[in-house]
């Protein structure tokens, strides 16, 4: 159901609690008659009403996590939460408590800030084992090598080689020396490194995947032509430099044999 957890008010619970010695099924159909609510499902209302203590004696399954004490674990999609709050309960992963409380004035950012098992052990919570790294490393972090399992030290040189070279792709972007590239995998890439591929492409292409690759780029360059006439000009101008410049590298290499 959208948004679940806001129908659930004083009122809706009063009302659940009023009838509590109902049977489920007729005390679910009364409720959604009573608020008018059709989206509801009969799980989600058992769940609600076991949790307010409702249920009647024997049929409380569901566990208020409320009742937890301060600093309790529980397990979740493979990691480990912890309780830090009470009033209202708040739980946040156990590899960012180790953190926060070995690093005092720290501040976490919930957009930027994530934490790694340097050894690959999620359940080593010792403070070396406990790394923070920004989100937009993780690409170049793994292109590094990533987290090296049994191994804390190489994965902090892999997270090192990884933020010299987001270090030099910052500054080549400000000179005007990076490309972006569009698949979010690549993502940055120097000029000269995205040349360099570009012409190990060419060269390991074949006959048919040239003509292909040669037609398709003239039929776009006819349909901007068509639809800009700015775009026609420029090109006209461009094309004419290209050819001029081939010309002249051409006469340096001795020109064409006759």
């Amino acid at each position: 159901m959208k948004h679940f957890r806001r129908i659930w008010d004083k009122e809706k619970d009063g009302f659940i609690l009023a009838h509590k010695e109902m049977n489920g099924r007729e005390l679910y159909e009364m409720f959604c008659r009573k608020f008018s609510l059709t989206d509801v499902t009969f799980n989600a209302f058992c769940k609600e009403r076991s949790k307010i203590g409702a249920a009647r004696k024997g049929h409380q399954h569901h566990n208020c996590t409320k009742s937890r004490p301060l600093y309790a674990e529980r397990g979740r999609k493979g990691y480990i939460y912890i309780k830090v709050a009470l009033k209202p309960s708040v739980w946040i992963s156990k590899a960012r408590w180790v953190y926060e409380e070995t690093h005092p004035g720290y501040i976490y950012n919930s957009r930027e800030d994530i934490f790694w098992f340097l050894d690959g052990n999620k359940r080593n919570f010792h403070p070396d084992n406990i790394g923070l790294i920004k989100r937009s490393w993780q690409t170049v972090i793994q292109a590094e090598g990533g987290v090296i399992k049994g191994n804390a030290e190489l994965t902090r040189l892999n997270i090192l080689k990884a933020r010299m070279k987001i270090a030099m792709l910052d500054r080549a972007e400000k000179k005007g020396l990076c490309v972006k590239r569009k698949s979010k995998r690549n993502g940055r890439l120097l000029k000269s490194d995205a040349r360099q591929k570009q012409q190990e492409y060419y060269r390991n292409e074949t006959t048919e995947e040239r003509k292909a690759r040669h037609k398709k780029t003239w039929e776009r360059i006819k349909q901007r032509r068509a639809e800009d006439p700015a775009f026609n000009a420029k090109y006209t101008e461009e094309h004419r430099i290209v050819s001029l410049e081939w010309a002249r590298r051409h006469r340096k290499k001795g020109g064409t044999k006759s």
